[in-house]
C-alpha cells in the first residue's frame, strides 16, 4: 500500500456578522494587515496589484501555510499542509481555524460551512479578486461566475501505475460525488433549481476551449493522451521568479512549448521581455484545465524540456515520465463546501475508493462512459433523488469502507455521515432546502457559522 499524503484545500464564504452579507475588500485587507502585525504571520501582497491578499506562516514542522482570498474577496481559502492520515488532516485543520477565527470575529467577520454566499449574488462589481493570477485567468476565460461560491478539494498522492485507472474512475464517479455531497441548493437568499448549483454554473463557463472544463468525452487511454488534452488548450501565462508573463499571440500550450522564445508582457514589471519555455512551464500548465479530477504532475527541475517534447512526439512518453516525475497527485474538484459535521466525509470517501482501486474500477467499467456523463447531469439537478445514484453510492460506500479499513487507522469513522444520508436518502443539498424553509435565511446562516 502506498504511503500517501493527503492535502485539503478548503474555501469558506466570509460574511459580515452583522447582516450576513459578503464582506468587502476593505474589510479583508484590514484582517490581512492586522494578522501581519502578529509575529507568527506575514502579510502576503500580490506582486502585481500590490494589495494584501493573504498571510503566510510556518506550522510546527516548519512548512509554510497559506491562507488567502481566492477567486473573490469574499472567499477565504486555507491551503492546509498534507499529512499521511485523515485524523492528522482534521486535527491540523481545526488547530489552524482556531488560530484564525478570533481575528475574523474581532473584525465582525464570520466563516460559513456552506457553498454559496447566502445573501450576495455573483454579479456585485466589488467581488473581484486582487490576485493577479485569477485576474489574468478570468479575463482570458471571460468569466466571473465563481465569485460567490466555495469548494472543498482533496489532493491525494498516487503512483504512476495507478494514475490513469484512478483518473478515469474518479472522473466517471464525479456524478456520485455530486449525488452524495451536493450542497449548493441554497444561496443568494433563494432556493436554486439545482441541488448542485455550483457544478451547474461551472458547466456554463464561456470557456475558449472544450478541454478546459469538467469531463472529457471519453476515457483517457494513457498519461500521454491526458497531456495531449492539456497541451491543446490555449496558453494563458507563465510564472517566473518575480514575474508573471502573458504571451499576446493566441497559441496552444503545445505551440508555446515548441518555440524557442516568445515576446511576452510581464504584468508585474509592466514591461515586455523575451521568454524561453522551460520544463517548469509544463508543470504550470497542469492548473489551466479544470477537469473534475485533475492530475497535478511535476517534472524534476533538471529534466530537459527538449527530451520531454521528443518523447512526447515519439510516443515514448511513459518511459520519460516514470524517470522524471518528481511529484504526482490527484486533485478532486467535484465537492461543494461541506457542512461542518460532514466536512471530512468526501475526503474519506475518495481516499477509500483509491485504496480499493480494483473494486472501484469494476463499478465504473460496468457502464459505458456515456452513462456516467448523463448521470452527472441528473445528479446536478437532483442529487440523491436519483434512484440509480443511491444504489451505486451504497455499493461504493462499502468499497470505500473496505479501502479505509485496509489502512488500519480508524478513518472509516468519517464515512458515518454518508451512511446516514443514504439511509435517509437526503443529500446535504436536500437538508439545506429544508433548513432554509424552516429557519429562513438568517437562521440558515446562524446554523452554518463556524465556531470552534
Amino acid at each position: 500500500m502506498l504511503n500517501r499524503k493527503i492535502g485539503l484545500e478548503f474555501e469558506f464564504p466570509a460574511i459580515n456578522l452583522s447582516d450576513g452579507k459578503m464582506i468587502d475588500r476593505s474589510q479583508i485587507k484590514k484582517v490581512w494587515d492586522e494578522l501581519g502585525k502578529n509575529f507568527d504571520y506575514q502579510t502576503y501582497y500580490d506582486p502585481a496589484t500590490k494589495q494584501p491578499v493573504g498571510v503566510l506562516y510556518k506550522d510546527e514542522d516548519g512548512r509554510i501555510v497559506i491562507v488567502d482570498t481566492d477567486v473573490s474577496v469574499g472567499l477565504v481559502e486555507f491551503g492546509f499542509n498534507p499529512f499521511y492520515t485523515l485524523h492528522d488532516c482534521y486535527e491540523n485543520m481545526v488547530k489552524i481555524l482556531k488560530n484564525f477565527l478570533p481575528y475574523f470575529h474581532n473584525n465582525g467577520i464570520g466563516l460559513l460551512s456552506t457553498t454559496f454566499h447566502p445573501k450576495t449574488p455573483n454579479f456585485y462589481p466589488d467581488l473581484k479578486t486582487e490576485k493577479v493570477w485569477y485576474r489574468v485567468l478570468l479575463k482570458h476565460l471571460n468569466h466571473y461566475l465563481g465569485s460567490n461560491y466555495a469548494a472543498h478539494q482533496v489532493c491525494i498522492d498516487v503512483s504512476y501505475e495507478e494514475l490513469m485507472p484512478l483518473t478515469n474512475s474518479l472522473l466517471a464517479l464525479s456524478s456520485i460525488f455530486i449525488a452524495l455531497f451536493a450542497n449548493s441548493s441554497v444561496g443568494e437568499n433563494k432556493i436554486f433549481q439545482n441541488h448542485d448549483e455550483r457544478e451547474y454554473r461551472w458547466d456554463f463557463w464561456p470557456s475558449n476551449h472544450p478541454n478546459r472544463l469538467q469531463l472529457p468525452s471519453r476515457k483517457f487511454a494513457s498519461f500521454t493522451e491526458y497531456l495531449k488534452y492539456n497541451f491543446e488548450v490555449p496558453f494563458v501565462a507563465v510564472k517566473r521568479p518575480n514575474s508573471f508573463c502573458i504571451v499576446e499571440d493566441e497559441v496552444s500550450n503545445f505551440e508555446y512549448l515548441v518555440k524557442d522564445n516568445w515576446k511576452a508582457f510581464d504584468v508585474i514589471d509592466t514591461e515586455y521581455k523575451f521568454l524561453e519555455p522551460t520544463i517548469n512551464d509544463v508543470n504550470e500548465m497542469n492548473q489551466y484545465i479544470f477537469l473534475k479530477t485533475r492530475i497535478k504532475y511535476f517534472f524534476k527541475k533538471q529534466s530537459s524540456l527538449s527530451d520531454l517534447l521528443k518523447n512526447y512526439k515519439e510516443n515514448t512518453f511513459d518511459d520519460f515520465a516514470k524517470v522524471n516525475l518528481e511529484k504526482l497527485y490527484l486533485e478532486n474538484r467535484s465537492i461543494d463546501a461541506q457542512n461542518w459535521d460532514e466536512i471530512m466525509a468526501p475526503s474519506a470517501f475518495i481516499l477509500g475508493l483509491i485504496e480499493n482501486l480494483p473494486q472501484t474500477k469494476k463499478v465504473v467499467d460496468s457502464q459505458p462512459w456515456e452513462y456516467w456523463l448523463e448521470l452527472r447531469k441528473r445528479t446536478i439537478k437532483s442529487s440523491l433523488k436519483v434512484e440509480e445514484a443511491v444504489l451505486i453510492s451504497q455499493e461504493l460506500l462499502e468499497i470505500s469502507k473496505q479501502g479505509l479499513v485496509k489502512r488500519n487507522m480508524g478513518e472509516e469513522v468519517y464515512l458515518d455521515s454518508i451512511a446516514r444520508n443514504l439511509k435517509d436518502q437526503k443529500s446535504p443539498a436536500m437538508k439545506a432546502i429544508e433548513e432554509y424553509q424552516d429557519r429562513g435565511i438568517d437562521g440558515y446562516i446562524k446554523n452554518r457559522l463556524i465556531n470552534l
